[in-house]
This record gives structure tokens, sequence and C-alpha cells, in this order.
């Protein structure tokens, strides 16, 4: 099982990245951000260019949705893929490939992308578009800084 969340706080204007897997060292290979561009998540036959690629196409100045989809549109194994994109706007795109593994899914909202598979039981439930968009309007994360 591999699941991740992609989002962008519109308050501190910030992109973060998280990812969780039963295989290791999936964060290596599956996580990527770059302040002021956006973040990347790529998994499911993970496309390790998918990262650098998107980014560099984001900070050309494509927004997620127009960056991912350049990205797969030459890949002939995009249908295996699971990616998601988030732009410094916030913009959030994802594609989960049609012969992804079963209960595979993403879901999009204001600011955020989470993307799951190989779940026991369908993986994205409409009910976290509720609860991240609560989160996200409603919660201050305080800033640590290192002396």
């Amino acid at each position: 099982m591999t699941y991740s969340i992609v989002a962008h706080d519109p308050v501190g204007a910030e992109v973060g990245v998280a990812v969780q897997s039963r295989a290791f060292g999936t964060g290596a290979a599956c996580a990527w951000a770059l302040p002021g561009v956006g973040g990347v998540a790529t998994q499911s036959f993970t496309e390790r260019s998918y990262g650098p690629a998107g980014l560099d196409l984001m900070k050309q100045g494509r927004a997620s949705r127009e960056a991912l989809d350049d990205l797969l549109a030459d890949d002939p194994l995009r249908e295996v893929r699971q990616v998601a994109f988030v732009d410094s706007g916030g913009g959030a795109a994802a594609h989960t490939g049609e012969q992804c593994i079963a209960h595979a899914g993403d879901l999009q909202g204001a600011e955020f992308t989470v993307q799951g598979n190989m779940s026991s039981s369908r993986p994205i439930a409409p009910g976290r578009r509720t609860t991240a968009s609560s989160i996200s309007a409603s919660t201050t994360i305080p800033s640590h800084s290192q002396s």
C-alpha cells in the first residue's frame, strides 16, 4: 500500500509532499518539492523523472495540470502510473492510470491532492475532501526555527 499527499499552504505560500508505503525508501523516490514552484508525488511503477521534470515545467510557468499532461503524453507506461502535482498557486492535478494496481484512486480539492493504491478497499473516500479542506481552513501549524 502506498498513499501520498501534495498540498499548498496559501497563507505561508509553502508546498509540502508526504508519502507512506510498505516499500522501503519510497520517500527518496516519490516525493519532490521546490520552494516557490510546487510539489510532485509519483508512485505506482514510479518514474523518478516526473519529479524533476514536473518541477522544471512548473518553474517555467506551467500550471500543474498542464505540466502533468505534458509528461503523461510522452509516457508509454502512463496507464500503470500514479502521479500528482500541486503548483505554487495551489493548483492541483493528479493521474491514476487505468491499469494501476487494484484499489487505486486520487482526489483533489482546493490546494491539495491525495492518492493511494494497493489498499484493502477503496483508498480515497469523498469524506477525505471535507476533512482536508477543514484542516487547511482552520488549522494553524506553528513555524519551528532552529537556532
